[in-house]
């Protein structure tokens, strides 16, 4: 998969997780609210480090320095 398509994919679900947060603060409370952003927030530092590695193998297959 080319990496811009990840990152695409990556944002269009963080939207989601952003607006899913706001309809459980208007419809819910905010404690579900704050533990779905928390949950988002885990979820994108996963995603970034996995966004780093497959920047890094494609530079390695590639043969260039990250």
């Amino acid at each position: 998969m080319p990496l811009i398509a990840l990152l695409r994919q990556g944002m269009v679900l963080s939207l989601g997780w952003v607006v899913c947060a706001a309809m459980a603060l208007t419809y819910v409370g905010f404690f579900w609210a704050l533990l779905l952003l928390i949950i988002w927030a885990a979820l994108l530092v996963r995603f970034q480090r996995s966004t780093v590695e497959h920047a890094k193998s494609i530079a390695k297959l590639q043969g260039t320095k990250p």
